[in-house]
């Protein structure tokens, strides 16, 4: 009998945890696969992802997103440019008692965002539709993006959003050929890809 979608999602998810297994909620591997049906149901009417296959979303998605939690130091966290959740939303389902603020401009994807918070119950969610680049809504302690910059530049300008000790975690692959300043990094490997996450300080 074929493996059903569901099935190849939820065991390679649950496969991938190792040792977060134990850190995580009862339902999550559930409440991701609740999140992937509604980013595939939205993917036909807006771009959110190119990766259809159930079993590569829960490793180059959400265990992805789930890399940072053995780097997070405080409670408040702020996902920029987070287009369809990642890495903010399972790091909210994996982590219901920090609480995560989602801040994307394209407001089709704040919709989506919207709407996954509202069908997950997501009450450690917020969801801002505006720039990295806007007024600060907020002081975090710590700063997520898997999204490309094009300069560090822009990597220094979040520092806005945070507070006196606040450090910003960027999610990297070796393809996107960008030169940044040597951050704090950790390098680890998904489908034979290698990944780092690299977190930066404040300078001054």
């Amino acid at each position: 009998m074929a493996i059903s979608d569901k099935e190849k999602f939820c065991e390679t998810l649950k496969d991938s945890l190792g040792e977060l297994v134990d850190k995580v909620p009862q339902d999550f591997i559930g409440q991701c696969w609740a999140h992937w049906q509604l980013l595939i149901e939205w993917n036909e009417k807006i771009n959110l992802t190119a990766i259809l296959d159930p079993a590569q979303g829960a490793l180059l998605h959400y265990r992805d997103s789930l890399e940072a939690m053995i780097r997070f130091q405080g409670n408040s966290f702020v996902d920029f440019g987070s287009g369809a959740g990642f890495p903010g939303i399972p790091l909210a389902l994996a982590m219901p008692q920090q609480d995560f603020t989602l801040v994307e401009s394209r407001r089709k994807r704040v919709s989506f965002l919207r709407v996954c918070k509202s069908t997950l119950g997501m009450e450690n969610l917020r969801v801002l539709h505006c720039r990295a680049e806007d007024e600060p809504r907020g002081f975090f302690d710590m700063a997520l993006t898997r999204a490309t910059f094009s300069n560090y530049a822009d990597i220094e300008g979040l520092f806005s959003w945070l507070g006196e000790k606040g450090s910003v975690l960027v999610f990297r692959t070796q393809e996107d050929g960008i030169d940044f300043p040597q951050g704090e990094s950790h390098i680890y490997e998904l489908l034979g890809r290698k990944r780092t996450l690299e977190i930066f300080r404040r300078t001054g």
